[in-house]
């Protein structure tokens, strides 16, 4: 799993700004939920979603059911809002780090 956090300029909320672009723009990404917090590439060859949440104007964005959506997403950022990113982090979890297995009774 990857992790990608996209750190704003000044009080730049990215998140709302992503929400905006997807829902009335884009044609490349999608939401594949109601609440607008999973993202999925149009491509089915982009396997993977994003789970997105917004952490103090911070974006951050896990990959799941694949990492190759990462590319994309990263660069689709890069070309819309050049002028509101100060940052992109990326961090690298092993999939057992994050799914502990709960023991069952």
């Amino acid at each position: 799993m990857l992790r990608i956090q996209i750190v704003p300029r000044k009080d730049t909320n990215i998140y709302h700004l992503l929400r905006q672009k997807i829902d009335n723009e884009a044609r490349t990404f999608v939401w594949a939920d109601k609440k607008k917090l999973r993202l999925r590439h149009v491509m089915p060859a982009h396997g993977g979603l994003l789970r997105m949440r917004d952490a103090d104007g911070v974006l951050v964005a896990d990959t799941y059911k694949g990492d190759q959506i990462a590319g994309p997403f990263i660069g689709r950022l890069a070309a819309w809002f050049p002028e509101e990113i100060a940052a992109i982090n990326i961090q690298l979890f092993p999939e057992t780090h994050l799914h502990k297995s709960r023991k069952r009774k």
